[in-house]
């Protein structure tokens, strides 16, 4: 799978932005109730004194707000966050070890019982459902992708952050069907999943790779091996180095599905030039003896 949005420094500024807006309006209106029945008249007009309350309550509740938001609330949710950020450097430095999976897990386990964790969730249960299906352990994969929590991003999906994991989790359901070769199950997914493809296709490079990588597998299970090449070359030159490899290596798997061994073996060469991880290396080597297995049996 490839690498998060460049922009993603812009979006958790989005969603600040709107937290404390929306918090700002839930203090105003508790100020704004307190002030009105504490605060004496002193003989001012009822409209009068209402204004005062209003203009006393939006100018108290910015400064309350913003404690509320980054001094309150980091006292019950950081340590979770401290948990996640911790855990995903060392992902981004370990790939898939198996102390990374094994606390993934736990976390997992963890998130998934408060919804307020839900962000969490999604996140290590499309990782963890990545490293199984490739690893092929469909079962735990499976499990995985069942821990996901998207009722809140289906009803909220205006963020880029929010769009990237609906499409991630349903690539992943489609890949899941495709290697467990139940075309009837990839069919059901494919039509659960074409319709957000669609909807979100072109907001960044990795929400469009991963629509192309669900309908890849769709199409893969079929036996569509031209289309499944005609997905992927348009990313074979993507800015991202991520992308790239998981291109070429998916690309390299079509074409050596077609019989086309020599421009096969290419895209399998640029792939491994690419792969940062031992994890993806061995990736694009199960992706090779896929690619070849019609011509050894």
């Amino acid at each position: 799978m490839s690498d998060k949005p460049k922009n993603k420094k812009i979006i958790d500024w989005k969603l600040r932005f709107r937290a404390i807006t929306v918090w700002w309006r839930v203090v105003f209106l508790f100020l704004f109730i307190i002030i009105l029945f504490v605060i004496p008249r002193s003989g001012m007009t009822l409209p009068m004194f209402i204004i005062k309350c209003l203009i006393i309550s939006a100018i108290a509740a910015l400064p309350l707000d913003i404690i509320l938001i980054y001094v309150i609330f980091p006292l019950f949710f950081n340590k979770q966050r401290r948990i996640h950020i911790d855990l995903m450097k060392r992902f981004r430095t370990e790939g898939f070890s198996s102390g990374v999976i094994s606390e993934m897990e736990i976390q997992l386990d963890v998130c998934r019982k408060k919804s307020v964790y839900s962000n969490y969730t999604n996140i290590y249960s499309e990782l963890l459902a990545n490293y199984y299906i490739e690893e092929g352990k469909l079962d735990r994969a499976k499990a995985a992708l069942d821990a996901a929590d998207l009722q809140g991003l289906y009803h909220d999906s205006d963020t880029v952050t929010a769009q990237t994991s609906i499409i991630t989790y349903h690539a992943l359901k489609i890949q899941y069907a495709a290697e467990s070769k139940d075309t009837e199950l990839a069919d059901r997914y494919y039509d659960e999943g074409e319709k957000y493809f669609t909807q979100f296709y072109g907001k960044t490079d990795h929400i469009s790779f991963m629509a192309d990588y669900g309908r890849f597998y769709h199409k893969f299970v079929h036996g569509g091996f031209e289309d499944c090449g005609k997905l992927m070359e348009k990313y074979i030159s993507a800015d991202s180095d991520n992308i790239r490899c998981d291109a070429n290596s998916l690309l390299g798997l079509a074409l050596g599905k077609q019989g086309r061994r020599e421009e096969a073996e290419r895209c399998f060469e640029a792939a491994e030039e690419l792969a940062k991880l031992y994890f993806t290396r061995n990736v694009i080597l199960k992706k090779r003896k896929l690619a070849f297995e019609d011509e050894m049996a």
